[in-house]
Formats: structure tokens, C-alpha cells, sequence
């Protein structure tokens, strides 16, 4: 018999049966090193391209799926590639005499409303375990906020997720953050972003487009309770050129407030300043990928952590 199950926490503080992790590529590679981090212990690896001798960098056996049948009864199994469905017809045809609770990286697309696979979700549990600050908030142009909360793991405390805010209106809002927090926030007008039709608030000055809402009074409520929760003890400013593009002089006067803070650049390629982050147009270089593992691309707990600067 097998379960499934996406929830994390769950997964591993209401069971006890021996673990062991389905796959030995890239994303399980993130998986045991984080198992390791947060002293989780677990069996091996299973999969079905080994011939039984062979051991992972962690000192781990990897086994085929059939030598579980009249080993172990009931086992819990962390599925970390994106075949999830195939590992679960193979859990079925080689270990169908076992009890098995799969924990599987399938979590709700936002946008999309369906289920995706997201290893970097999965991830995020472990990762909120090992973070040092207690609730950062990220204030960003555009939808790298809430990426970050995702990315690690923790509750939102910014009002800036899901927006999009122009470099200028942005550096106005991080430059002046305690004066524009204190104004409300009034519905302004309707926008075509990304060839949707999107609410756009104002903040004295500075307009903010909800970049995937389609109702003006539930996103301007929202950014006004979001404000009162943003912990000014500790702020990080990310600001990237997805919205528009960045020009250099905006850059220069973002690197240099002494916030916590990144720029990140898609397009833009600019040198001698502190924070640049380059991403790519690929599914390997940026916030928003759920493929692959962020820390391929960027330790984002060890910065926020403190353990580097860039």
C-alpha cells in the first residue's frame, strides 16, 4: 500500500518508520545534504539504474526498488525528481508487499492553480531550519518577494509580493520606507501588464501594479494589512529588472543603502558594485525556477544568514 503526502513537516515529525530517499540526481543530491544539515538520518537511496554496489557521496547505499520487498514492512520514501508518477508505478510493480508514506514535491502553482513539481517547496522546510533571523522581510519590484518566503520557508512579512514597481518608484519606496508605510494605500486605475488586465494602487507618489490579481479591493486591502507587518530590525531590498530595465545610475544609488540588499539582472550588465545578481532566461538561473534546486544557482539562506556577501 502507498500513501502520499506533500507535507513536509508531517512527513517527518508524526512517523518514525526508516527513510529512505527515491533518485540520485541533482535535486536528491539538495535533499540528503539538507538531511544531513539538519541531522535527519535515513537508509539510502533507491533506484532502478544500480547494480547494488555502488554508494553516494554521502556514504549512503543505493539499492533497487525490488530489494525492498521482505526487507522492511513499512518505510517512509522521499520521491525528489520530477517523475513522480513513474517512481510511484515502480514503487507498485517492485515493492507492492511493503507499506510505504511517499513524500512527494507536488505543491499548488499560484497562477495556474494546479499542482506542479517544485523541489525547491520541498526544500524549504529544511532550509527554514536552518535560518538564522526570525522574519525578514523582503521588499522587492516584482514577484522575487514572495519567492523568497517560498524559497525558505517562512511566514510573508511585506506587502510587496505578487506587485510590480518601477526601478524609479521602487528606490523612492526603500529610499523613504517608513514615510510611504505610513500612507494607505488608494486604488489608482487599471493596467495591461503582461497582457492582463491588473489593478494598480498608489502610495502618495508611487504606483503599484498586482501583478496577478484581477480584484482592485482585495489587492489594495492587502497591501495595507501586509505594511503593518514588515520588521524594519530585519529588511531586505531586492530590486531586479523584470518589471522594466534598470539603468545604471539607479543601480549605483540602490548598491549603496545600508539595507540588506541585491539587484537582480536579467538583461543589464553592469560591474564594480556590491550585490549584482545575474540570473538567467533559462530554468537554471533565477528565483522562480521549481526544477532545480536554487543553491545550484544561489545560496539564498547563506546570504540571508549572513555567512557571505556578494
Amino acid at each position: 500500500m502507498i500513501q502520499i503526502t506533500n507535507d513536509v513537516g508531517k512527513f517527518f515529525k508524526e512517523y518514525i518508520e526508516p527513510i529512505y530517499i527515491y533518485g540520485i540526481g541533482n535535486s536528491s543530491y539538495w535533499v540528503s545534504y539538507y538531511m544531513r544539515k539538519c541531522q535527519i538520518e535515513w537508509e539510502g537511496y533507491i533506484a532502478t539504474e544500480t547494480n547494488d554496489n555502488v554508494c553516494d557521496v554521502f556514504g549512503k547505499k543505493i539499492i533497487h526498488p525490488s530489494r525492498l520487498n521482505g526487507q522492511i514492512r513499512k518505510i517512509r520514501i522521499i520521491i525528489t525528481d520530477n517523475k513522480v508518477a513513474e517512481d510511484i508505478d515502480k514503487l507498485h510493480w517492485y515493492a507492492d508487499h511493503n507499506t510505504i508514506l511517499c513524500l512527494v514535491p507536488l505543491y499548488k502553482d499560484y497562477i495556474r492553480r494546479i499542482k506542479i513539481y517544485d523541489i525547491n517547496k520541498q526544500l524549504s522546510y529544511f532550509r527554514n531550519k536552518q535560518l538564522k533571523c526570525i522574519s525578514p522581510s523582503f521588499i522587492s519590484n516584482s514577484c522575487n518577494a514572495g519567492f523568497a518566503y517560498r524559497i525558505l520557508g517562512i511566514k510573508r512579512a511585506s506587502p510587496t509580493i505578487n506587485t510590480a514597481i518601477s526601478p524609479k518608484d521602487f528606490i523612492k519606496l526603500c529610499r523613504n520606507l517608513d514615510e510611504y508605510l505610513g500612507y494607505e494605500m488608494e486604488f489608482s486605475h487599471w493596467t495591461l501588464f503582461n497582457g492582463e488586465r491588473r489593478p494598480v494602487g498608489k502610495v502618495k507618489d508611487i504606483e503599484i501594479v498586482f501583478a496577478h490579481s484581477d480584484n482592485a479591493q482585495e489587492s489594495v486591502l492587502y497591501w495595507n494589512r501586509k505594511k503593518e507587518t514588515v520588521n524594519r530590525n530585519e529588511l531586505i531590498y531586492i530590486m531586479s529588472d523584470d518589471v522594466a530595465s534598470v539603468p545604471y545610475q539607479l543601480v549605483k544609488e540602490f548598491s549603496q543603502f545600508p539595507v540588506k540588499h541585491m539587484v537582480v539582472l536579467r538583461n543589464g550588465v553592469y560591474t564594480n558594485m556590491k550585490g549584482l545578481l545575474f540570473a538567467t532566461n533559462s530554468n537554471t538561473g533565477h528565483f522562480h525556477m521549481r526544477n532545480y534546486a536554487l543553491e545550484n544557482w544561489f545560496d539564498l539562506l547563506g546570504w540571508v544568514n549572513g555567512e557571505f556577501e556578494f
